[in-house]
């Protein structure tokens, strides 16, 4: 499937994942200025991973739904670890 504005076949799925570090600073004697930091950034704990969407990878549109109305399906469910669902909608228009 080709995007709607650059015409490439370049899609992707995003996610956002936060992830929460922390990093020792000396602040023994509690006076002003510039503090240094005594060590190195240390990973404290990942967050939950949120699916944004998919968006195509060349020009940065998001895909929707309206965007795969011509090829009559839509997006039921993006998962990061089994993929992307589309689901038919030709059948929609008989029984509405």
């Amino acid at each position: 499937m080709k995007c709607p504005d650059c015409s490439k076949e370049n899609w992707v799925v995003v996610r956002e994942k936060a992830v929460v570090e922390t990093r020792f600073i000396d602040l023994e004697d509690g006076s002003s200025g510039q503090k240094k930091y005594t060590g190195s950034w240390r990973k404290e704990q990942d967050l939950k991973e949120k699916i944004v969407g998919i968006r195509c990878n060349s020009c940065d549109k998001k895909l929707t739904d309206r965007d795969l109305e011509k090829y009559e399906v839509k997006m039921e469910k993006v998962n990061a670890k089994t993929g992307v669902l589309f689901v038919g909608t030709a059948l929609e228009k008989f029984f509405n």
